[in-house]
C-alpha cells in the first residue's frame, strides 16, 4: 500500500517537474522572439535620414548667393572709356600766298596733307604721323607725288603759326628737330626769303 503511493507521487512530481520546465522554456523562447521582431532602433534611423535631407537644402541656398556676386563684377567692367585726341587745328584747305614758290593749294584732313599745283603740273601726298596743337608742331612722311612736286623730302617736321585765316609753316628735313618760325606772316628777313617757309590763307 505504501509503495504504490510513493510511485504515484514520484510520477506526479516528475510529471509536474517536466511540465513546469516545459512551460518555463516555452515562455522564455516566446519572450525572446518578441523582442527581436520589435527592432525599435530601426525607426530611429529613419528619422535621422530626414535630417540629412534638410541639410542639403541649406547648401543649395548658399550657391545662389555666389552667383549674385559675379553679376556685380560685370557691371564694373562696363565703366571703362577711351579719351579721343583733339583734332588737328589746321585741318582745312589753304591757298599759297608766298613768298617764292609757284601757286598751289594745301589740303589737310583725316591725318593727311596734299599739295597740288594750281595749274595741275605737280602734286604730292603725305601722311601726318604726329601733331601737337599746343606746341604747334607736326610730322609728315611722304607717300606719293607727280611732276616736280613740293615740298621735297621723305620725312619732314613742321612748325606753324595760326593767326586768324593766315597760316605760316616752317619745314625741316627729318623728324629729329623742329625749325624755329622766324617771321610768321611774311617768311622774310629784310629782303631775303626764309628757306622752306610758306604763308597760306584759308580757302
Amino acid at each position: 500500500m505504501r509503495m504504490a503511493n510513493l510511485t504515484r507521487t514520484f510520477v506526479l512530481v516528475g510529471s509536474l517537474s517536466v511540465g513546469v520546465w516545459s512551460c518555463n522554456k516555452s515562455g522564455e523562447s516566446n519572450a525572446g522572439t518578441g523582442g527581436t521582431a520589435g527592432h525599435g532602433e530601426t525607426g530611429g534611423a529613419g528619422t535621422g535620414s530626414g535630417g540629412n535631407g534638410t541639410g542639403t537644402g541649406g547648401s543649395s541656398t548658399g550657391t545662389g548667393g555666389s552667383s549674385t556676386g559675379t553679376g556685380g563684377s560685370s557691371t564694373g567692367t562696363g565703366g571703362t572709356t577711351t579719351v579721343q585726341p583733339d583734332a588737328f587745328e589746321v585741318d582745312g584747305t589753304w591757298v599759297y600766298l608766298g613768298p617764292s614758290d609757284m601757286p598751289h593749294t594745301l589740303k589737310i584732313s583725316n591725318g593727311a596733307m596734299a599739295y597740288a599745283d594750281i595749274d595741275g603740273q605737280w602734286s604730292s601726298s603725305w601722311t601726318i604721323k604726329d601733331y601737337d596743337n599746343g606746341l604747334h608742331h607736326f610730322q609728315v612722311v611722304f607717300e606719293s607725288g607727280t611732276g616736280t612736286y613740293l615740298p621735297v623730302g621723305q620725312k619732314m617736321s613742321g612748325t606753324y603759326d595760326l593767326n586768324g585765316p593766315i597760316l605760316t609753316v616752317q619745314l625741316a628735313n627729318g623728324l629729329g628737330s623742329y625749325a624755329p618760325l622766324l617771321s610768321p606772316g611774311s617768311c622774310t628777313e629784310g629782303s631775303a626769303f626764309i628757306p622752306d617757309c610758306r604763308v597760306y590763307v584759308k580757302q
